[in-house]
Parts: C-alpha cells; sequence; structure tokens
C-alpha cells in the first residue's frame, strides 16, 4: 500500500532532486517529464517557484559534476 502524500512532505526536497536524477539520467529533461515532476511538486506542497529553484540547483549539480568526472 502506498505511503500517503503527506509523508512526503518532510522529505519533499530530496524526492524531488531524486525524480529530477532520473528524469534527466538519458541526457534530456521532456517538457512530459516536467510536468510529471510538477505534479508531483505539487502534490507534495512545492510552489512553482521552488520547483523552478530546485530544477536548477540539481542541473548545476548534475553539469558541475559532468565537468569534473574523468
Amino acid at each position: 500500500e502506498p505511503a500517503p502524500r503527506e509523508a512526503l512532505w518532510q522529505v519533499a526536497d530530496l524526492f524531488l532532486t531524486a525524480c529530477l536524477y532520473v528524469a534527466v539520467s538519458n541526457g534530456e529533461y521532456s517538457l512530459e517529464q516536467a510536468r510529471h515532476i510538477s505534479r508531483l511538486a505539487t502534490a507534495v506542497g512545492l510552489s512553482a517557484r521552488q520547483l523552478g529553484d530546485l530544477e536548477h540547483r540539481v542541473m548545476r549539480e548534475l553539469a558541475h559534476r559532468g565537468a569534473v568526472s574523468p
């Protein structure tokens, strides 16, 4: 049985960060994926601005990791 969405509120940032990592793992972040993650973000209480900030942070982190990887 799935956990209630309220259980994710305390870890919303971690949950959505993981979702974003998975979404871009193939090198793309499609509109369909973005919409799905936006719905998840809304469900766990993040605003569009908060999600946008999180998306930018995750993309910067991934770019940095890619730049420093051998």
